[in-house]
């Protein structure tokens, strides 16, 4: 085989192997869904479900298919998500996000923004006062799981307490047994089903 050949055949190779990089690399990027932030408004509820085995199991227990809550906030003019979770990216306290990176295709494979209807202005601004009045006390993630004990919540707790400020019941009492709770809780299915509740904008990549 002369030398020029094996050149031919080694650039062949490198390329294929280039090739089958990029594929091997691309099959894990995500594409982030497009986001119509501008529809939003403070005190809309947001669903999230997430990429974990966990995240399945809960959403897999009652309509809507979600795993994750939170409730929209304008800070400084720009729309974010106050919401809480645990161990990630080692913070186990109440939370504020952008938009985006709570739908974030790392983290979530699927979303919602749902609007509570009948929501007055005045209504609307006590949610989100409430909300950041939580959010600077810096509440932690509740892994008792107890609505006894509002001093620690956890996701959909939160949304519901923040709520029960305007007289509303979102999760309309209902509760499920969970193995490991010390109380029934409350799952993120409990409230997407509430009928006072309308989607505003969702998405699913599988």
């Amino acid at each position: 085989m002369s030398t020029l050949t094996r050149s031919k055949l080694h650039i062949l190779l490198i390329i294929a192997l280039l090739a089958l990089f990029v594929q091997c690399s691309s099959h894990h990027a995500y594409t982030p869904p497009s986001i119509p932030v501008e529809t939003f408004q403070v005190a809309d509820i947001v669903f999230r479900l997430g990429r974990t085995l966990q995240s399945e199991a809960i959403a897999s227990k009652g309509p809507g298919g979600y795993s994750h809550i939170g409730m929209m906030v304008e800070i400084d003019s720009i729309k974010h998500i106050i919401h809480i979770e645990p161990n990630r990216q080692g913070s186990e306290r109440i939370k504020v996000e952008s938009v985006a990176d709570f739908f974030n295709p790392e983290v979530a494979v699927a979303g919602c923004v749902m609007r509570y209807n009948s929501l007055t202005d005045s209504m609307q601004q006590i949610l989100s006062s409430y909300a950041k009045s939580l959010l600077a006390q810096g509440v932690s993630f509740d892994h008792d799981y107890q609505l006894s004990d509002t001093s620690r919540m956890y996701c959909t707790e939160l949304v519901e307490n923040i709520f029960n400020k305007v007289d509303i019941d979102l999760s309309q009492g209902e509760r499920i047994r969970l193995p490991l709770a010390k109380e029934p809780v409350i799952l993120p299915s409990a409230i997407y089903q509430n009928d006072s509740l309308y989607e505003i904008w969702s998405y699913r990549t599988k």
